[in-house]
This record gives structure tokens, sequence and C-alpha cells, in this order.
């Protein structure tokens, strides 16, 4: 089993272990010296007191383009998308902005507890892998992935899927990882795609299907998932959920070769000495023989794109 890397977790294809492994969306980065707690906010009144007149509140849309200034005015008064864009600010080290993580989290966390799905995410990243005065809380994480997961948020699905299946922050539940990845998967988020598809291929928490995990696997590929290519050229390689196609399994290392896989760049290497020794062009070892199954080796940590 590859163990996990601290910038995200990856697994590849291991014939030994009759799996295709993948790569799941790396982490990312808040304090949790307080198991932060989703609440309801609401403005009290005396008893008697004149009802004030609403204020209109600007548009999303509006709000981005305001400077840092107007900005934290706007979250200051408890404007719930000013609060994450400005959490974004300090996060980003915008034009206006110190860079500092500790002040994203505060603005993220204020955000997060007006209900805001994304800054309930993104606050749940920070608390994930922690961060220069920010102690690493999974379990608190795992709190802001459900809430925003609970509004539909599909990164948020995705993450509180992978922390149930490896049970980081909650306690392993392979079957609700199944249905999080499910969920996440059906609104076109490809690293759920291929995490799901791993999971039907090995029978873990769900029934194995190799047939719908090649095809969860073509559909991430399909969205340029550089471990979706790997693992269905890994399917065609093995013959598994499909015809083997060595040619096919080929075409796709080089595409997730391509998109920096380092996975890939070693079963393309491998693919190509299997076809010039079939065509005659090779010498030793027969084929299909262990040696010669996609490469287990960890890959290198990739950036952190696929869930942002």
């Amino acid at each position: 089993m590859i163990q996990p890397h601290r910038a995200g977790r990856a697994r590849c294809l291991m014939a030994t272990a009759g799996l295709i492994c993948g790569m799941i969306a790396p982490l990312v980065a808040l304090p949790g010296a307080h198991a932060a707690k989703i609440i309801n906010l609401t403005n009290a009144q005396p008893a008697g007191a004149k009802a004030k007149k609403p204020r209109r509140l600007k548009a999303p849309a509006d709000l981005a383009s305001l400077s840092f200034v107007k900005l934290l005015k706007l979250a200051k008064r408890g404007n719930p998308q000013a609060m994450f864009l400005t959490a974004r600010a300090y996060e980003q080290g915008a034009p206006g902005a110190i860079k500092s993580l500790t002040r994203a989290a505060r603005w993220y966390r204020r955000a997060a507890q007006a209900g805001h799905a994304e800054a309930q995410y993104r606050l749940g990243r920070i608390l994930h892998l922690g961060g220069p005065n920010i102690r690493q809380s999974a379990q608190t994480a795992v709190i802001f992935y459900r809430a925003a997961a609970a509004q539909g948020y599909m990164q948020a699905m995705h993450w509180l899927a992978w922390c149930l299946e490896h049970g980081e922050g909650v306690e392993k539940d392979l079957k609700k990882a199944a249905s999080w990845y499910e969920r996440a998967a059906r609104e076109g988020h490809a690293p759920s795609m291929n995490n799901l598809g791993l999971l039907l291929l090995s029978g873990r928490g769900v029934k194995r299907n190799p047939v719908r995990a090649f095809d969860l696997f073509r559909q991430a590929a399909n969205r340029d998932d550089p471990w979706g290519l790997n693992n269905l050229g890994g399917m065609y390689e093995m013959g598994w959920g499909v015809h083997k196609d060595l040619e096919k399994a080929r075409q796709f290392y080089a595409q997730a070769a391509k998109l920096d896989n380092a996975t890939a760049r070693k079963n393309l290497a491998r693919a190509d000495a299997l076809l010039r020794r079939q065509s005659g062009h090779g010498g030793g070892g027969e084929k299909g023989s262990p040696k010669d199954a996609p490469s287990a080796a960890k890959p290198a940590a990739p950036a952190p794109t696929a869930a942002q």
C-alpha cells in the first residue's frame, strides 16, 4: 500500500494486488484551537425597539470589483460574501491585503458561521492541513466539509468522502464514502469519479463492478484528469471492464504523462517496451509477466489544484 504524502494522497495501479489505484486530489490549508461549530447568527433587538429597514446588499459580482478597503468595511458590517472575499484576499495576498492565513481563517470562519458554503469548505481545507500559527484538526475540518456538502458544494462532498474512506477526522465508513463520491461525481467532479471507480474496482464499500469503474475512469479522463487517464490506461492494459488493448493503454498513459503524471510516465515506458517486444524488436521476459505490470511506484506530489 502506498504511504500517504503530506500534500496529498496517491494510489496507483498495482497488478500484484489485482487493483488499479489512483491519486486523490491534494489537501489544502486553520486554527483548530477551538472546534468550530456551525451556527445560525441572528441580530437580536431590545423589546419594543423600532425595526430597522433592511439594507440592500450588493450582489457578489459588485463586491468582487470593490477595493480591499471597501470590501473589508462591508465584511465588518456582516455581509457574508464580503467576509468570504476578504478571507480570500488575505489568503492570496491580494492588492491592499497582507497575506495572512490566520486572518483568512478568521474571516472564513465568520462567513462559514453565516452559512457561506464555499467559506465552510475552504475553512475545512485550512484546518485539514494546518499552517503557521494554525493547529491542524481533521476532526474539525470534517465538520465544515459536512456543512458545505449538505449545501451541495461539490468539492466538500469529495473531501468528506475522502475522510470517510480513510477514517481521517471521522470513523471510517466506506459505504458512506462511496455515497458522497457518487454525489460529487454526478455533479461532474473528476477526482470523485476516479476515487469511486477505485472503490468499485476493488469492491470496497460497494459491490465490485469493473465495468462501471471503467466508465467512471473514462468520464474522469474526458475531463483531462491525469489519474483518470492513467487508470483508464491500466484498465485497457489489464483487460478489466473492457477488452484488453495495449495500444489504447499506451495512448492514455501518454496523455496522462503529458499532464505531468509521474506514474503514467513509468507505465508509458513499460507499455512501449511491451509493444516493441510483441513486434519482435525487444528482448527478454515473458509477455505479461508480473515485472511488466503497471508501476506501483509512488508518484511525485502534485500541485494542489484538483480540489481548489
